[in-house]
């Protein structure tokens, strides 16, 4: 592999393991920055999640299943009353602990940003004392943030009781479903609603489209059990896994008799999980994440292989490399609805964690070693996609992983 140059501060160039070295020095110094954020804001969206994951499991005794749904959604979770695919949309708010507001002097209740939720229910709940209130979409549309104030009487009609219990909240549910207070929609349809700036899709939509590609096309054709090395399955296993696993929230058996579920918790370095042998006692899950490539000016496809690792004291966005254990599958995508895809083809390249760890992909979280911040992918030898120039480039291994779907 070449040997890649990076840039530094002053202009001059560095080695990539000098590059790394200043990047872990970077981050040692944001330590007190990120203890601090963490102290004053809280891990809002882990929270979130976990208030959510009570209430789940809380609510069934009720009569009222609710759903997790996947990132970048309009709404967090889906409820029903009933067996019928008919949902209410529903954003969940969450907040620590009652405050001091320095503005009033006194203490209140902050939730942010409740604007854009019209259609759907909105909740916010204290963790810490469980104080929650229950709002329709269109009375928070005025407002960027909430701030109730525990003096006042304001939303007081809105108000379920401090220590909110399951039971009081599943009679809402069930009321706003009986009085059609809002719309009911298909759980595919909650799955793909997401908001959009400008007029342009979000990349969480984006990323959703080539997750359902994935999932329809490829992981669902008859040959992909064989290459994963795992047999086929009967068509009795198949049923029975239909009878079992497709009536479980999020989960959906696919006809290679692949079982395909979305992950439970808060942005995950993986997009969904897959399991080869669920119909077996102890199914082993494997975690999936899904990158939709886009052309490069030269050859081949490229996409980013980092996420977001905070902000440094400037404000600026910082990223980290995906380590070993984010996920067990790595999946690019081409997808037809892409500037550069095909119309009746879908393309993909699946490789394994070992692969990428392999070839120095990933990076070690124990060393800090290792991660390269791109993957270029290259469709099969006799594709009429590439370009000549594609024989001087060093990542030619990618073409044994490719595989083209028509559509």
């Amino acid at each position: 592999m070449l040997e890649r140059m990076q840039q530094t501060r002053d202009g001059k160039p560095c080695s990539r393991a000098l590059a790394r070295k200043l990047r872990k020095t970077k981050r040692d110094t944001l330590q007190c920055k990120r203890a601090h954020d963490f102290a004053t804001n809280g891990g809002s969206s882990s929270m979130e999640r976990r208030v959510i994951l009570r209430r789940i499991l809380a609510l069934r005794a009720h009569g009222v299943e609710m759903r997790l749904l996947n990132d970048g959604t309009r709404a967090d979770v889906i409820v029903r009353t009933s067996i019928v695919d008919a949902w209410i949309r529903v954003q969940w708010k969450t907040t620590s602990s009652l405050r001091k507001d320095p503005r009033f002097n006194s203490h209140a209740w902050h939730f942010r940003s409740v604007r854009g939720y019209v259609g759907m229910l909105v909740v916010c709940e204290c963790e810490a004392d469980g104080s929650t209130w229950v709002f329709h979409g269109e009375a928070c549309d005025k407002y960027n943030s909430l701030c109730i104030s525990a003096q006042g009487e304001l939303f007081a009609d809105k108000y379920l009781g401090s220590g909110c219990t399951d039971a009081a909240l599943a009679d809402v549910f069930k009321a706003t479903e009986a009085q059609g207070c809002v719309p009911l929609v298909r759980e595919e349809q909650a799955r793909s609603e997401f908001f959009t700036s400008n007029g342009q899709r979000s990349s969480h939509a984006v990323e959703y489209d080539s997750i359902t590609h994935w999932r329809d096309t490829h992981a669902s054709s008859d040959w992909y059990r064989q290459r994963h090395d795992h047999s086929p399955i009967t068509h009795a296993q198949l049923e029975a896994m239909r009878l079992t696993w497709g009536r479980r929230p999020g989960h959906t058996v696919l006809p290679s008799g692949v079982v395909f579920r979305w992950p439970e918790a808060q942005q995950p370095h993986h997009d969904c999980e897959i399991s080869f042998d669920a119909h077996r006692d102890a199914p082993l899950w494997l975690k999936v994440q899904l990158k939709t490539v886009h052309k490069r000016a030269s050859c081949g496809y490229k996409t980013q292989l980092q996420v977001a690792g905070g902000t440094d004291e400037r404000g600026v966005q910082l990223y980290d490399f995906y380590s070993v254990g984010d996920a067990d599958l790595y999946v690019c995508i081409l997808p037809p609805s892409s500037r550069y895809g095909r119309v009746h083809e879908l393309h993909v390249w699946e490789f394994r964690e070992a692969e990428l760890v392999r070839r120095g992909y990933l990076q070690d979280p124990a060393t800090g070693g290792g991660g390269i911040a791109s993957l270029t992918v290259h469709m099969g030898a006799h594709s009429s996609c590439e370009t000549p120039d594609v024989h001087r480039n060093f990542s030619l291994w990618t073409r044994a992983q490719h595989t083209r779907h028509p559509l």
